[in-house]
């Protein structure tokens, strides 16, 4: 678990309020920039495949919201399916975010991702959240 300078491990309990204040950043950075995350994705396109991982892309940002605290609140409950929500929460939105930027690369030649550098807050959301609850979930993983 995530380790202070004594060496003790945090508790879900302490884990808990960093989720919740991350899921209010990924909350204000989504009302933020309204445009980006809420949209119809455009299936007469040539590559159809990228407007069905567009729309796996609305589904994954709900569930990075709202999935982790919801598995954390509930871990001692839900032995076993909290860690499969928060792996599933951690999971889907950066997967079809990089799926989308590959598929970009292989179809057009440029994987869009001038708005990383324009608003580096997403490189946040994308990966560092993420990467935080795969984190969590690692090591509350070895626990059980």
């Amino acid at each position: 678990m995530l380790r202070v300078r004594n060496k003790e491990a945090l508790s879900i309990r302490q884990i808990l309020p960093i989720s919740i204040l991350c899921s209010i950043f990924i909350l204000s950075i989504v009302l933020s920039f309204r445009e980006y995350f809420f949209f119809l994705p455009n299936f007469s396109r040539t590559h159809q495949i990228i407007a069905y991982v567009q729309v796996l892309t609305a589904f994954g940002w709900i569930l990075l919201l709202l999935l982790p605290p919801l598995a954390l609140a509930n871990w001692s409950e839900w032995r076993r399916g909290a860690p499969r929500l928060l792996l599933v929460g951690a999971l889907v939105w950066p997967l079809s975010t990089l799926s989308i930027k590959a598929l970009n690369l292989a179809f057009y030649g440029n994987p869009f991702i001038g708005y990383l550098g324009d608003h580096p807050l997403f490189l946040l959301m994308e990966y560092a959240i993420p990467g935080f609850y795969l984190y969590v979930w690692k090591q509350k993983r070895s626990q059980i």
